[in-house]
Parts: structure tokens; sequence; C-alpha cells
């Protein structure tokens, strides 16, 4: 059965999640995360390496990365990455067609719907940008919807809303805020007024507080540190996850400890909640800010929502859900995977297209065939049973590791049914040849010291071999020469004259000579053979 595809290109990370069959699920990107990192890193040899294997390699060689390129989205100038230019819309291409690659070797085919997502704020520069990248990135079959939009389409596949509720989405992303006010309609949404944000203020700035934080608390040895050297480098960006990692406990957590390990320094930092809600509460009264705004361009006073919806990753920080509540007198959703509430919205929306054109794509029933069951308890037809029992041996096991981030959604019930996005028509231009991986593992094809081994082996197996032969073939012909030696010396035999020699007449001379002819030829021993 055909299948939606949601992708939320983010400006620190990238999501993906299918829609089939009344189910939205979260597809894992990476063995060891459901999102990738939104980091692309350049290979001297052209290959373009994604996600995690990018971040890893990007601290020995920063000058061939590009990360929060989503930023600059809509910026005409081209990316820098060692000796070539990149423009920002092949890189989102890259991370879109990356996203369908994986997905689609996961399920086996193709999406039959594509969804994409922008923030609310964009321009329609931005939007017919997106549109390119998504030719870019060889797709047909593609819609474009709202991040807003995206995260009330799956908090409706929960809560239900009737026609007429206005929601605000509050969403406080990796590298934007956007706020939006929303209004249910029969089958979708409608944006109400101007939505509100700031490209300039997200997650990446929350991490940068923490940072500059550590380097208040441990002084001079961190501001002495060289980043051009690659060790130090390394050992810096080790700190730097330690740090966001830190931020995320936190909001569950009271206090954390980050490690920081560099030259001329090995202690741990502890950072509590409250250090970091005094770090962050300007960025959030910023946000309020925006916020209200937006909803009086919409013709209403927070307090009239119908609820607030806190999506994005950074909106997890306790600070937020309770300045909000604070200051609106509005009812607050934190949604349980805040960074997952817009890919799930996004499948979700593809599903709606999907469902207005079920008729036509359904597949023709084939004629039902007598089930077979395997050891794995399925039932297959007969015909391809052993196809089928071959593939379920060869596929890798699945790896029982995190639950699924799924929500079982009826379009109908929700109000999602009418489709709510809108439609790409993306121009059909050809992607750059360029290898996107997510491992870093090049094929070598290596000469050295082993292969070198290997020949001096064939060389001394093929000298033993002839070596061999020679001397089979000198023994045959010495065996002939000797046989050939026997019988001239018994032709050329004096010839005696007595009554039994060859050499006489009669019947004895007879006798003798054909007893010499018989042995040459193997014939019988008789006394009256012809000579």
């Amino acid at each position: 059965m055909t299948y939606a595809l949601g992708i939320d290109v983010g400006t620190t990370f990238t999501a993906a999640a299918i829609w089939r069959d009344g189910r939205a699920e979260v597809v894992d990107l990476d063995e060891r995360a459901r999102t990738i990192p939104s980091v692309l890193f350049l290979r001297d040899d052209g290959v373009m390496l994604v996600g995690e294997a990018a971040e890893r390699r990007a601290i020995a060689d920063p000058s061939r990365v590009a990360r929060e390129f989503k930023r600059r989205f809509g910026d005409d100038v081209p990316v820098r990455l060692a000796d070539t230019w990149v423009e920002i819309p092949d890189l989102v291409a890259d991370m879109i067609r990356f996203v369908v690659n994986k997905v689609t070797e996961r399920e086996s085919q193709a999406p039959g719907h594509v969804m994409l997502t922008r923030p609310a704020t964009w321009s329609g520069h931005r939007q017919d940008l997106m549109e390119q990248a998504a030719g870019l990135a060889g797709l047909t079959d593609v819609g474009l919807l709202s991040e807003p939009v995206a995260a009330a389409g799956h908090y409706a596949a929960q809560d239900r809303l009737t026609p007429g509720d206005r929601v605000g989405v509050y969403d406080l992303g990796g590298g934007t805020f956007d706020a939006t006010v929303l209004r249910k309609t029969d089958g979708g949404f409608e944006v109400c007024g101007e939505p509100g944000g700031d490209d300039d203020l997200g997650g990446i700035d929350i991490d940068e507080a923490v940072l500059d934080h550590i380097a208040r608390t441990v002084g001079p040895p961190w501001q002495r540190q060289d980043l051009t050297d690659p060790e130090t480098a390394r050992a810096v960006a080790q700190v730097h996850a330690a740090a966001v990692a830190a931020k995320e406990a936190l909001s569950a957590d009271t206090d954390a400890e980050i490690p920081v390990i560099i030259p001329g320094c090995n202690r741990t930092v502890r950072l509590t909640r409250d250090d970091l809600e005094e770090s962050v509460r300007i960025m959030v009264l910023r946000t309020l800010d925006t916020f209200r705004r937006t909803c009086r361009s919409a013709g209403v006073e927070p307090a009239e929502l119908n609820r607030v919806l806190l999506v994005g990753g950074s909106s997890r920080i306790p600070l937020v859900a309770r300045l909000v509540e604070r200051e609106f007198r509005v009812l607050v959703t934190v949604d349980t995977h805040p960074k997952f509430a817009v890919c799930l919205g996004a499948a979700i929306a593809g599903g709606a297209r999907l469902s207005r054109r079920a008729p036509q794509t359904r597949r023709t029933p084939q004629t039902p065939q007598t089930p077979q069951t395997t050891d794995r308890g399925t039932a297959r037809s007969a015909d391809s049973g052993t196809a089928a029992l071959a593939a379920d041996l060869l596929a890798p096991l699945p790896v029982a590791a995190r639950p699924a981030v799924a929500v079982e959604v009826d379009l109908a019930q929700a109000g999602l049914d009418e489709p709510y996005d809108q439609l790409l028509h993306p121009p059909h231009v050809r992607a750059r040849d360029v290898w996107l991986t997510d491992r870093d593992e090049p094929l070598r094809i290596e000469v050295g010291p082993s292969d070198e081994g290997y020949r001096n082996q064939s060389r001394r197996v093929a000298a033993v071999g002839g070596l061999i032969a020679l001397v089979v073939l000198a023994a045959i012909l010495a065996a002939v020469f000797a046989a050939t030696g026997h019988s001239s010396s018994s032709t050329s035999a004096p010839q005696s004259s007595g009554p039994g020699s060859a050499g006489s007449t009669g019947p004895a001379g007879s006798a003798a000579r054909s007893s010499t002819v018989a042995r040459l030829t193997g014939g019988p021993l008789t006394a009256d053979a012809a000579p």
C-alpha cells in the first residue's frame, strides 16, 4: 500500500514521518536517533556526507561543512565548501533527497506523496525557492505546508477541534521562532492575520547561552583554546555536545553536570535549571512579545484563544510553559514529542491528499491463491513462498530499541479529510551529480604489501607446478627412450648358428623369431607361429 511522507528540514535537525492506512509514524533516519543533524560535509572525492558523519568530519575540516543553512534560505550568496560554491536551495534539496532515498529503501517503494514544511513567515520568494529545491531533489508529487498548520493537524488528530476554534501555535525550534493563529475549518485550517516570528532566535541561541555559562565558570583556560588545532577543536566539540545534552536533560531534571576536558582544564561544570532559565529569560520574553503582536494582527487577544500549542524542541523548557500561561491566561498544551509534531502533521496532511485519490490508486485485486505458512507464521502465496522466505532469511533482523512514535488517525473524524496544503509544481531539472551518504566509508582499492605477497605466492605456486610438469615429462620421455633402446638391441643381436638360434633356418629358428615378435607385439608364444 502506498504511503505519504512528511519531511521537516529544520535549522539544526531533520525529521520525517510516514502516513499509511490511518497511522502516522516517525521514521528513524539514523541507527542511534530518529532525527539527523541538518549538516552536510563535502569530501575531497565529491561525496556529500549527511548528518552525524558530516558532524564528525566537520571538526577536523570546518571549511567543507554546511550547517544552519535554512536560516539563510532566500539568500543569493552561495555557501563555499572548500573550492566549491553551492547554492542554498541545492543544500536543502540534498537533505530532502537523502531522506526520500532513506525512506524509500526502508519501505521498499517510493512515497505516493511528499509533504515538505516551511516556517509560517516565509515570503513568496522563499516558497518559490522551496519549489525549486523540490525539483532539484527529483520530486514530482509534492506539497508544501507551513509548520504551525502541520503541528495543529497533529494535535487535531489526537484531540478533536470544533470548526471555528482558534488555536495559537508557539513554535520555538532549533533556529527560529514562529507564532501563528489558526482557525479550524471543516476539513483543515486557515491562517488568521499575519504570522509572526523571529529568524534569529531559537535553540541555537540557547545553546550559546549554556556555552557562555561554561566559559564564565572555566575562566581563562577556556579562552586560551586554539580551535585551529584539530585535537582541541574535537575536545571543544565534545563539550558543546555535552552542553546540548544537559540543556535537554534540564527539561525533566533540576540540575546536570557537563564534563569539560580540554587542554589545560579537566573539570565538571554544574548547570541547574535556575541557571538555564535565568540565561534564557530575556529570549523567552521576546517570543511572548512577538506572539502577542501576532494575536492582535489576527483580531484576537491571547486569552481569547481556545488553547496555545507549544511546538519545537526548545519549547520543552519549563520556563516557556509557565510564562505563556501566566502572561496570556490561556490553556497551554505541550506535545509529548514536540520535535516530531511538525513532521507527523505533515505526514497526516499528505494522507489527506492520498485519501482523495484512493479510488484511482487502489490496486487491482488478484486471484487469491492457496497460502502456505512459513516458519515465521506469515501467509504467502504458493508461487512466491520460496522467494518470500529467502527474502526473510536475508533481511536484517529488526532492532528492538526505541518504541514507535506514532498516532492513529481517523481523517474524517478529526476533520482533516480535505487537502489543506499548497500543491507544488516543481520544474523538471536535473539533480546535482553528488553522492549522498551517512556512512563515511569510502570504497578503496589498495595495492600494498598484502597484494605483493599474494603475487609472490602465486609466482611460487606457478614455479612449483611448472617444475613438477617438467619432471613428469622427463620421466615419460626416459621411459619411451628406454623401451626403444631395448627393442633395437633385441632385433640387432648377433645371429648364432646353433639349432635354436633366431638366425637359423628350420623350425627352431622360426620359433625363436616368433618369440621375439611376440614379446614386442604382445602376441601369443606359439612354436608354429609364422616369422
